[in-house]
């Protein structure tokens, strides 16, 4: 036990919290209609890659349906995107009226920052980031996720349903591919992915992706690269 003397001064107050800036990414979900034909189309796309869009940040674009004039019930939107594992934070892009709308609904109003100034002085060039390979010689099981934030992913053995590997640059995979692979995460459209078995649940480059009902059964279970060409991911067989 400590005994405190009665003129002994308080000890300062520990600090209850710290602010800090920081950037986090969100996926950004434009509206184009109403919110029943919303709600439908949503439906489609999760039940296409359930795990993709799970536990995913989501900031509503209302610009579109702003210009349009439709009216749209954010508080339902809201309520049905957190049902379906979504975490919506905010708005952007809203009339005053879904402005204050979204307030209403609990969400955050995001500034979604300004075009470039044309007159305005170029940003110098950045120097290229160090580009470093992740290798993997070990099957990357279930729940498993193997993220390379400079460079590429190499898996020397398989990769499981339900696992997933995130690259800045290019996947490989000697083995067969069961889970997800997203190569080229930074924007990077010349990256691609190589695998021994495509049985993908989903296949991205640089934000373009295809689910494993989309992808030709004639390369299915077979050795393919994947890439972009004019602006369509394309998955090819090995030659």
């Amino acid at each position: 036990m400590r005994v405190i003397d009665s003129q002994e001064p308080p000890s300062p107050p520990t600090a209850a919290f710290e602010i800090r800036r920081r950037s986090f990414d969100a996926l950004v979900l434009r509206l184009l209609a109403d919110d029943q034909a919303f709600f439908a189309a949503l439906e489609e796309k999760l039940r296409q890659a359930p795990n993709f869009f799970r536990d995913a940040a989501v900031v509503i674009d209302l610009e579109e349906i702003a210009a349009a004039g439709i009216g749209i019930d954010l508080i339902r939107v809201a309520r049905q995107l957190r049902s379906r594992s979504l975490t919506p934070v905010g708005v952007q892009n809203g009339s005053a009226a879904l402005v204050a709308a979204a307030k209403g609904a609990g969400l955050a109003v995001l500034d979604a920052g300004r075009d470039a100034t044309p007159n305005a002085e170029p940003a110098a060039k950045p120097e290229p980031e160090a580009h470093g390979t992740l290798l993997i010689t070990e099957p990357v099981r279930s729940g498993q996720q193997v993220f390379c934030d400079s460079g590429d992913i190499v898996v020397t053995a398989s990769v499981g349903s339900g696992a997933e590997l995130i690259a800045a640059g290019n996947i490989h995979v000697y083995g067969a591919l069961r889970g997800r692979a997203l190569a080229g995460v930074n924007g990077d459209a010349g990256a691609r992915l190589f695998c021994q078995s495509l049985e993908a649940e989903l296949v991205a480059i640089a934000g373009l992706y295809r689910v494993s009902d989309d992808i030709d059964r004639a390369v299915w279970r077979r050795p393919v690269q994947a890439f972009l060409e004019k602006d369509a991911l394309r998955i090819e067989p090995q030659r």
